[in-house]
């Protein structure tokens, strides 16, 4: 079981994530982290901008089914759209996230301002103009996938520890083990 938690950088993803999966049995990966140990190097520069997309989506395809095949559940965070070495948004095929497999989404929101605070020099790129346009290019690449792939979609907006478990254990319960 793979379940994908979206959303820009600094929205919390990671974060909650972690939280969650504490004390489970259940995987917690990045998509960075997870492309990096497959391509033993990362391509993307320190203000998030990534060099070969597909290149990126093919490793992580990869990652993820090792992890499907070892019979572990996954919860994997990562995006929908991704900042090309020019900045320009790029939005992921909804192909790759039918190779995932995914089971579910859930989308993180959070205001710009909260988020580009949380987000402080370590992303100085990203400012509220460019995170609310990364968000809502998020928010209706997600939507795309979910309809292509027939696979639900959970929105959460500024979630806090109790409303993304709650999320996640509805996904978790519902789904065979």
């Amino acid at each position: 079981m793979v379940i994908f938690v979206a959303g820009v950088h600094g929205v919390g993803k990671t974060y909650l994530s972690d939280k969650y999966v504490a004390g489970k049995n259940i995987i917690h990966a990045t998509a960075s982290t997870l492309i990096r140990e497959e391509l033993l190097v990362a391509n993307w520069t320190k203000n998030k901008l990534v060099g070969d997309i597909d290149k990126n989506q093919t490793a992580l395809i990869k990652a993820v089914e090792k992890i499907h095949a070892s019979g572990r559940e996954l919860l994997l965070d990562g995006h929908f759209v991704l900042k090309d070495f020019e900045g320009k948004l790029q939005p992921i095929d909804p192909e790759i996230f039918s190779a995932l497999n995914l089971n579910g989404i859930v989308l993180l929101e959070d205001s710009p301002e909260i988020v580009q605070k949380r987000l402080g020099d370590r992303d100085a790129n990203f400012l509220v103009e460019n995170i609310a346009t990364f968000s809502a290019a998020e928010k209706k690449q997600a939507e795309l996938v979910c309809r292509a792939l027939n696979i639900r979609l959970e929105v959460l907006f500024a979630p806090t520890e109790i409303s993304f478990t709650k999320v996640m254990d509805s996904f978790f319960d519902e789904l065979p083990n």
